[in-house]
């Protein structure tokens, strides 16, 4: 049970047909309705340190917002008493309330009757109840054919998309990246949409225009409904993964938050779920059983916003940046075409919940690293070139495919940096020594860089490799943690012949351990 509720009672007052008052559940079960809303601009009404003893007597009805009061009329429709929405039953300006509660999201909404997910509101103070935009509907007059058959009006409208971005175009809340754990946890949710009311199960759907085909009413792995709560049944490890890879974290990354340090919180509910089923360790975003897998990650914005100012994430993790990010899992899980492994993962929470923020995080990987030269020049725009040198031959000339994470900067490092390569005597270019100091180092940029020129040392590490290709990540010395490296990006090979070079300039190449914060 949430640890506080909302009482409903009717009234006998027209302009207050309802009684509303806080209640502290003391763990005792309550049928409850839970609210999946978007809060907008103006902060809704919120309980306080300063009012939660005021609202545990009395909410003043005039005092809510119209999305919260249709929210009390559907729930005292529905024939329950008991709400649960997130600004009221949470003491806002309690960081240990809010930690506490936070971290039972994934039980709130899972035992809440149903979920009403007020889809149309961009903020509390629209409401859901109302006026429906005109969309194409209307009668036609349809001829039956047959003896005795007179002709009748057939009503139709228009058919909705439920399987790509139409409805997430229309529906603000659809938009929000809460709202997409809320809805994903639900057992039930009752959808109230611009233009129609959904229905949502375990295993079902329905909807006024029935956009839900036969063939699609059973949601199951296959199903390409962004609302596939099946999956949290099954038992398949690889499948669950790749749940996470293909459906979750594309969809959630593309969403928005208010707060860019809810990153991690606001998906905590689902990892809490997947973790019991998994028994897995998760670390800043990153299972660890499929932790190879887990840093495939690429953001769409192709170098062009700087990651903020305020950590969030360590840099292997996909929550530290601020765009939709996809993973490529063809081939996933193939153990014998892996050729880094992790020596180890971990993090530090910020609070109490353990899937939620992270004060640090750091991998420490095994695998096979080349020398290589990030090139800046007002061609390059904000994506650099990218040249690499073999541990055992000349630099290869040719540039490869280098997909950034961030818009990336250059700076002196603070402290003097080893390079984990180890010298050859045949290198003509750059000569390389155990102890040879970093001067500068290639990084991820917290403001936009301005103009950047020359060319800058940095690491390639082999992950894996597949038929269609192979995947490198991109490493420059840590400003943060001396001796450590943070990912700037990937590199992803699919031309044969490119690919042939680089294979051979890997045949002998160092394989060195080192950690990545």
């Amino acid at each position: 049970m949430p640890k506080r509720i909302l009482q409903i009672e009717s009234s006998d007052i027209p302009q207050a047909p309802f009684r509303i008052r806080l209640l502290n559940t003391n763990d005792k079960f309550q049928r409850y309705v839970a609210l999946s809303h978007c809060w907008g601009l103006e902060q809704p009404l919120t309980t306080e340190e300063a009012t939660v003893d005021a609202w545990m007597m009395d909410i003043p009805w005039v005092q809510l917002p119209k999305t919260f009061q249709h929210a009390i009329e559907i729930t005292a429709s529905l024939g329950c008493s008991h709400l649960w929405i997130d600004s009221l039953c949470i003491i806002q300006d309690s960081r240990t309330d809010w930690e506490e509660q936070s971290a039972q999201m994934a039980a709130i909404y899972q035992h809440a009757v149903v979920t009403v997910v007020a889809a149309s509101a961009a903020s509390d103070t629209e409401g859901f109840l109302g006026p429906r935009p005109k969309r194409l509907n209307g009668t036609v007059l349809f001829h039956p054919e047959g003896p005795n058959m007179s002709p009748r009006p057939v009503a139709f409208r228009e058919s909705l998309s439920h399987y790509d971005d139409d409805v997430a175009s229309i529906d603000p809340l659809e938009k929000r990246a809460w709202a997409f754990q809320e809805r994903l946890l639900s057992a039930r949710v009752l959808v109230f949409s611009l233009h129609e009311l959904r229905w949502e199960c375990n295993i079902m759907g329905c909807c006024e225009c029935h956009g839900y085909d036969e063939h699609s009413v059973t949601w199951h792995v296959d199903t390409p409904h962004p609302y596939s709560r099946a999956m949290f049944s099954r038992k398949n490890r690889r499948d669950l993964y790749l749940f996470w890879y293909n459906e979750i974290i594309p969809r959630f990354t593309r969403a928005s938050l208010t707060k860019g340090n809810d990153k991690l919180p606001a998906l905590s509910g689902v990892v809490q779920v997947l973790s019991n089923i998994l028994e897995d360790q998760y670390v800043a975003g990153v299972w660890y059983d499929g932790s190879i897998e887990g840093l495939l990650w690429m953001g769409r914005n192709r170098g062009k916003h700087h990651i903020s100012g305020t950590y969030r994430a360590p840099s292997f993790s996909w929550a530290s940046l601020d765009c939709e990010v996809i993973y490529d899992t063809y081939g996933a899980f193939a153990k014998e075409l892996l050729f880094t492994e992790v020596v180890e993962l971990r993090c530090t929470p910020a609070g109490l919940d353990p899937f939620g923020e992270v004060l640090d995080g750091y991998v420490i990987l095994n695998g096979p690293l080349v020398s290589a030269w990030l090139h800046f020049s007002p061609e390059t725009e904000l994506v650099p070139k990218l040249t690499f040198q073999p541990a055992e031959t000349t630099a290869c000339d040719e540039y490869v495919n280098f997909q950034p994470d961030v818009m990336l900067a250059v700076s002196p490092l603070p402290h003097s940096f080893p390079w984990p390569i180890t010298a050859h005597p045949t290198l003509a270019v750059s000569p390389l020594h155990p102890s040879f100091p970093w001067p500068v180092t290639v990084h991820r940029a917290e403001i936009d860089p301005g103009r950047i020129e020359g060319s800058y040392r940095c690491l390639l590490m082999r992950l894996r490799t597949v038929d269609i290709g192979d995947y490198y990540l991109v490493l420059g010395a840590s400003l943060r943690k001396p001796g450590a490296f943070e990912r700037l990006g990937m590199v992803v090979l699919s031309a044969d012949r490119l690919k042939a070079v680089i294979w051979q300039g890997f045949k002998d190449a160092t394989k060195a351990q080192l950690t990545i914060v």
